[in-house]
């Protein structure tokens, strides 16, 4: 092995080191607990207590309703998680981490079957790299959603396809069901990628590429799996009903109006990136790239245009594109005419990615002490008895469950009026959470509370917002800082 080449494996191999261990030492810290996060870990340990999808932390507000949009396969991972290493943030952040490990590794895996390259080279050092700092992606590694779960397997069932439709390897045919249907049963929301998918494949049926058994071999075990969710849901009309009914009792749209049809949002995180692509497409001789004629070009072109048609994004899920944008980037940098111009373009998007990540990790180190969510646990364990019933916003809803208490939200589903009665009357709250950072944005649901029910402040967890690094969101600055309110009867 030429020293250079060992020289750079060796950083490599010390960056990954870092790498893991920052990911591991801040998974708790950043981002503080938040809205979709509590609301799914709260069916994953409902699942994990009780064995149904309901979300126990808007219980009383949903009136006790399953969700059955998303599909099981995601709680069933994090509540095993509970199952084998206890309730926390950490269980619960862990199953998206390394998810997204493992979808880095998959990209990889396709770009090297796809450009033929079988081992492990220097290119490879520089894609990881980017990939393993890129801003979204790290930021979609600790939300606590299911995207990176989704991602993982759908990315799987192409990579699996690739090596049938190139190696001629037909028993991969049924994997490429298999994991398409896992990557629905996670969450439907990647079904724009599975008919970008089915529709290059049909076209390479279409031309011969594959024959009618490969269709079947897909199809088949991908419509079995599927189809026994939808028999769990209450059959196919029941199942349709779930996604063009309401949401919950406030809301007059359907599951389907609020998340489809695009809103055409693009992150500020991908800014750069999505640049990238253009500039390197927009140089690339793209008709004589022998990139430009493979199907997993096909599929990620389509992938990213259908995502623009069809999804209606608010910030999380432009992180199913993200692969498809590295992989444009990986298959039309190979020509040897313009290879310095790919080379300072990725030189540029390397920076960024790397001087973003370097913000975020100082951001999360200098702000540990006022985000380590035992503040919070032991503010809890101190003033609410166990077995008490809590209300407030999602930062607390770990601490509050952790200590033995329930806890749901004072914020979210049905209207105000219908809902400040539910948890008064129905759920009979004891104490009221008011977070520090969310105080501006909930202050009339909090008077409004206070009108219905006497409320005595009885303890404040006094902490000062987070240290703040340039460029970084407000949201960063977030703490478990808080104020405590008992019901007086």
């Amino acid at each position: 092995m030429p020293k250079a080449l060992y020289s750079l494996k060796t950083f490599f191999l010390l960056f990954i080191t870092i790498y893991l261990g920052y990911q591991f030492f801040s998974l708790d810290i950043q981002p503080i607990p938040w809205f979709d996060e509590t609301f799914f870990a709260s069916i994953a340990h409902h699942l994990w207590q009780y064995n149904t999808l309901v979300p126990e932390i808007a219980a009383t507000a949903m009136n006790q309703k399953p969700i059955l949009i998303y599909g099981p396969l995601y709680f069933k991972l994090t509540a095993l998680s509970f199952e084998w290493f206890g309730f926390g943030i950490w269980q619960f952040r862990m199953v998206a981490m390394l998810f997204g490990l493992g979808t880095i590794a998959i990209i990889l895996r396709i770009k090297n079957q796809v450009l033929n390259e079988k081992q492990f080279v220097k290119k490879d050092m520089l894609w990881a790299l980017l990939l393993l700092t890129d801003p979204f992606l790290n930021l979609s590694m600790h939300e606590g959603r299911m995207d990176l779960v989704a991602l993982f397997f759908v990315l799987l069932g192409i990579f699996f396809f690739t090596v049938a439709v190139q190696k001629q390897q037909k028993g991969y045919f049924v994997l490429v069901g298999i994991c398409m249907a896992l990557g629905l049963l996670t969450t439907p929301r990647v079904g724009f990628i599975v008919l970008a998918f089915a529709g290059v494949g049909c076209y390479l049926w279409l031309h011969n590429k594959i024959d009618w058994k490969a269709v079947v071999r897909m199809k088949f075990p991908a419509m079995v799996l599927y189809g026994l969710w939808i028999n769990s849901c209450g059959g196919f009309r029941k199942f349709i009903e779930i996604y063009f009914g309401a949401f919950d009792n406030s809301n007059t749209q359907n599951t389907i109006t609020n998340y489809l049809f695009s809103n055409l949002y693009v992150p500020k995180h991908e800014y750069v990136l999505i640049a990238t692509v253009l500039l390197v497409i927009g140089i690339s001789r793209v008709k004589t790239n022998p990139f430009f004629n493979h199907f997993v070009c096909w599929i990620a072109m389509s992938s990213v245009v259908l995502f623009y048609l069809l999804i209606k994004d608010w910030g999380p899920y432009s992180v199913f594109i993200l692969p498809f944008y590295y992989l444009l980037l990986m298959g039309f940098q190979q020509q040897e005419t313009t290879k310095w111009i790919h080379t300072v373009i990725l030189t540029v998007l390397l920076t960024f990615n790397l001087g973003y990540f370097g913000l975020k990790a100082t951001q999360t180190i200098l702000s540990a002490p006022e985000r380590n969510p035992k503040l919070a646990y032991d503010f809890v364990r101190q003033y609410i008895p166990k077995g008490s019933k809590v209300i407030g916003d999602a930062t607390y809803y770990y601490a509050v469950v952790q200590n033995g208490s329930s806890y749901e939200y004072i914020d979210k589903y049905a209207t105000l009026t219908r809902r400040e009665e539910l948890l008064r009357t129905k759920y009979k709250y004891q104490y009221v959470m008011v977070s520090d950072i969310e105080k501006a944005r909930y202050v009339s649901n909090f008077q409004y509370f206070s009108q219905k029910s006497p409320l005595k402040l009885i303890a404040r967890l006094d902490l000062k917002p987070s240290r703040q690094v340039p460029f970084l969101s407000a949201f960063d600055a977030k703490t478990y800082g808080c104020s405590l309110y008992k019901v007086m009867h």
